[in-house]
């Protein structure tokens, strides 16, 4: 009898593992990552990916995902972070070693993109507080000739001497690229 209860409650088991596994979908704003090495200091970004899925990005008026002028996690969930292993200069200010909330307030011909300690908040901006911004950038943003359907995120333009590259961020018609210089005397 002991032997039969055992049996029916491992198949019970593993009827129930099998049925969980079957539920799993793909996430509407998968997480993606991108790493490099620029020179002696190691970058890497991670961040979930929104789609297009039809909509207007960025745009001014109520009929855009993201609107002009308004603060973005500049990703979906959680955020986007940035992580530099050493300090760094991003768009001329320094930026202390360590990891960083990306976040962007996108315009029509300039962004601002904030560099921000608190990775805590997540993608609540109204928990934003100057005192956690470690650098705020302006960027222009260049337009695109193909549609990129999903946020991607590379590390781009490395220079020959390895002293400097750009964080790119692509969606929909926009391209943003934050220039990042390291330092090659660690």
């Amino acid at each position: 009898m002991k032997i039969i209860k055992m049996t029916f409650a491992v198949l019970l088991m593993l009827v129930s593992l099998s049925s969980i596994a079957q539920d799993k979908k793909p996430m509407p704003s998968p997480p993606g990552s991108v790493s490099t090495t620029v020179g002696l200091t190691d970058i890497s970004i991670t961040y979930f990916r929104p789609q297009m899925k039809g909509r207007k990005i960025f745009g001014s008026g109520d009929g855009y995902l993201l609107p002009y002028d308004k603060l973005w996690r500049a990703g979906a969930n959680s955020g986007t972070v940035v992580t530099f292993s050493d300090g760094v200069k991003v768009g001329g200010k320094d930026l202390p070693a360590g990891e960083y909330l990306l976040l962007a307030t996108p315009g029509k011909s300039s962004w601002t993109v904030l560099f921000y300690k608190d990775k805590s908040i997540g993608g609540n901006m109204s928990k934003v507080e100057d005192a956690n911004i470690a650098a705020k950038v302006t960027v222009s943003p260049t337009k695109l000739g193909d549609t990129i359907q999903v946020l991607t995120y590379n590390i781009t333009d490395i220079s020959k001497d390895s002293k400097s590259a750009n964080i790119e961020l692509a969606w929909e018609n926009t391209s943003v690229k934050i220039p990042v210089v390291v330092s090659l005397n660690q």
